[in-house]
């Protein structure tokens, strides 16, 4: 047992205050947290913010005193806040060890909000005991303040969020400007529920309308992500940002997302490029890209995604999306996922995003690469497009379907009915990715054709992509 003095902390007490969240979404007025109905789920909520560390270990916190019997490497913290018990890897003496605990809730937050014009650039920042969102508040965080550049910083074990980067919404109602933000070259590892967030607030515009202008997300390294399971929060992702303008997601690698998404555009997105990012590894209730309840002018090209894996019954789909319009899907390498390698889901047309519901139209496939999935892809109208798509080996039959109406296809029959895919193919497609997942050798065989390379995931993928697709 340890018992903090109370001059440990300033200001907040991470350990003397529970997960949450405790401030509900829009079009609610009971906190998320107060709903959860899983045994476990309700754990993770009563659990402290607080984080302790065995020799750079983090230990597990066991919501009941009782649970220090079932296993070693945990820690309990009393009602006070104050006073802790220790339990150990292996029992070993407290004496033999480093132990660290988190005693501040952020890291970095300008004191003032709205600041504007202000570079981070070259920190590292570690260990900070901060809530579940919303709202979002980081353990970086820019504290609803606009053209910030973050960049070729560390930031790693945060109980919650790593950094956020928009308006900590849904509890700030201001006119102030927003966006304009980069977050560049920085490594993200071991956040609980999300490595980097940010939401546009609410203003005189509703939140439903509000957006973010001019994100840029660039070559950023996001590791070991989202080990809080309770994705049902609706914001575990390594990457989860809402509501884009003129924004773009690129060049990043994201490896063993938890559970969670590798990247999460949620809803009202325009004109966004998801492009040339890595994601692998991720157990989701989606996708490892996930695209929600957007309408014009996405796309999603040269990615690679590999290993998604379902979250429960739900999930396991490379690129996911819902009640969405207007993606168009170009050279993605989609391999190994629990369902589909991309699902572009109808979703219904009664959800209402800046002044209108979705039609599912205008979604378009061209020169992606699914193979090892259970189907290849889901197109949600017979009012979209595919060619040149090249498809391996799946585990059930019916691999490409439609939404509306309701179509469960082969090659063939796809080609035949629709139209689509007339210069598709079908292939034998065999890949081994590295022991540390930074690369992936891939062999393609169709008629007549053999074509093998090596793609380098923590380079520019652009390039790499389009030389493969030309030598097939």
């Amino acid at each position: 047992m340890v018992k903090f003095p109370h001059e440990t902390f300033i200001d907040t007490n991470p350990f003397a205050m529970i997960n949450g969240p405790l401030i509900p979404w829009y079009g609610s007025d009971v906190a998320y947290g107060f709903l959860a109905k899983a045994p476990a789920q309700q754990k993770t909520v009563v659990r402290r913010r607080g984080m302790v560390f065995c020799d750079g270990m983090r230990l597990a916190q066991a919501a009941n005193y009782f649970e220090l019997g079932d296993k070693a490497g945990a820690f309990f913290v009393e009602d006070d806040g104050l006073t802790l018990h220790l339990r150990l890897p292996e029992d070993d003496d407290p004496a033999n060890h480093l132990i660290e605990f988190t005693a501040r809730e952020q890291c970095f937050c300008p004191e003032e909000k709205y600041s504007a014009y202000v570079k981070i650039e070259n920190l590292t920042f570690k260990k900070a005991g901060n809530g579940f969102p919303p709202p979002q508040r980081g353990a970086v965080s820019t504290n609803c303040g606009n053209h910030f550049i973050i960049n070729n910083c560390v930031v790693e074990d945060v109980n919650g969020v790593g950094i956020d980067i928009g308006f900590q919404c849904p509890a700030r109602f201001s006119n102030a400007p927003r966006g304009y933000q980069i977050v560049s070259n920085c490594t993200i590892s071991g956040c609980g529920i999300c490595g980097l967030s940010g939401v546009p607030g609410s203003s005189d515009i509703h939140y439903i309308d509000m957006q973010h202008p001019a994100i840029i997300v660039v070559n950023n390294k996001l590791y070991d992500n989202c080990w809080q399971d309770f994705e049902e929060l609706m914001e575990n992702a390594a990457v989860k940002l809402h509501h884009l303008r003129d924004s773009l997601i690129a060049g990043n690698y994201i490896n063993q997302t938890t559970y969670g998404c590798g990247i999460w555009t949620d809803a009202s997105c325009e004109n966004l490029a998801i492009r040339e990012n890595a994601v692998v590894n991720t157990k989701n209730n989606y996708g490892s890209i996930f695209l929600e309840a957007s309408h014009e002018d996405l796309e999603v090209s040269r990615n690679v995604i590999i290993g998604s894996k379902c979250h429960g019954e739900s999930g396991g789909n490379g690129i996911y999306s819902h009640n969405c319009d207007n993606i168009r899907n170009v050279k993605n390498i989609v391999l190994e996922c629990g369902q589909y390698g991309i699902l572009h889901n109808y979703g219904g047309t009664n959800r209402i995003n800046r002044g209108r519901g979705n039609t599912g139209f205008g979604v378009d496939f061209f020169e992606n690469m699914i193979s090892n999935c259970k189907y290849a892809l889901m197109q949600p109208t017979e009012k979209g497009k595919a060619d040149k798509n090249i498809y391996g080996n799946f585990s059930e039959g019916g691999y490409l379907k439609v939404g509306m109406p309701e179509l469960h296809l082969d090659l063939a029959a796809w080609t035949k009915y629709m139209g689509w895919d007339k210069n598709g193919l079908m292939a034998e497609i065999e890949y081994s990715l590295a022991s540390d997942r930074t690369t992936l050798d891939i062999l393609i065989k169709t008629k007549g054709n053999r074509v093998k390379l090596v793609l380098n995931l923590h380079m520019p993928l652009g390039a790499q992509i389009d030389e493969l697709f030309k030598m097939i």
